[in-house]
């Protein structure tokens, strides 16, 4: 069974049985700028969130192997979150992989992992996300299925050169 989620021009959909999300986006501009909007800290804080949604207010990245990130935010309500991963793969501009490690779903001991796959494409670039792992934690799973598709629609924006989002 699945279901989805879209804003703007980015979707997101969850496949139950298999515990995935997958999303997508057409970005309306090059590989290694959708790249370093995605994975540079200068740019990151400019689009990642707003009032309405988890809103990034430090991101910490090696964006290497082996690398570590560390990101720092606050959600809608205004209770603080944290997200901790390790990248697994990194191929600039066309790839990464890493883990997820977010603070509230701590308690399950959770430790999911998100793929990035960016492909040049007449007119940009198409974004492909697939969010895995999730082992049956359905709350995590559908939170994910809905926060995606708002993240890829404002790094899109941004990216091409539009307003980014209120933070």
């Amino acid at each position: 069974m699945a279901h989805g989620t879209t804003i703007g021009t980015a979707r997101a959909v969850a496949e139950i049985s298999a515990g995935d999300v997958v999303a997508g986006v057409q970005i309306e501009a090059p590989l290694d700028r959708v790249f370093a909007a995605f994975t540079d800290p200068r740019e990151i804080l400019h689009w990642w969130g707003d009032a309405a949604h988890d809103r990034i207010t430090e991101w910490v990245p090696s964006v290497d192997p082996g690398g570590r990130f560390r990101a720092v935010g606050v959600m809608p309500d205004g209770k603080p979150f944290v997200v901790d991963g390790e990248y697994l793969e990194v191929s600039s501009p066309h790839r990464f992989v890493h883990t997820w490690k977010d603070n509230r779903d701590h308690a399950h001991g959770l430790v999911t992992t998100v793929s990035c796959h960016l492909e040049a494409r007449e007119g940009g670039t198409h974004l492909t996300l697939r969010h895995t792992d999730f082992h049956g934690n359905a709350a995590a799973l559908e939170r994910h299925v809905k926060s995606w598709p708002p993240v890829l629609d404002a790094l899109a924006r941004f990216a091409e050169g539009d307003a980014p989002a209120a933070l």
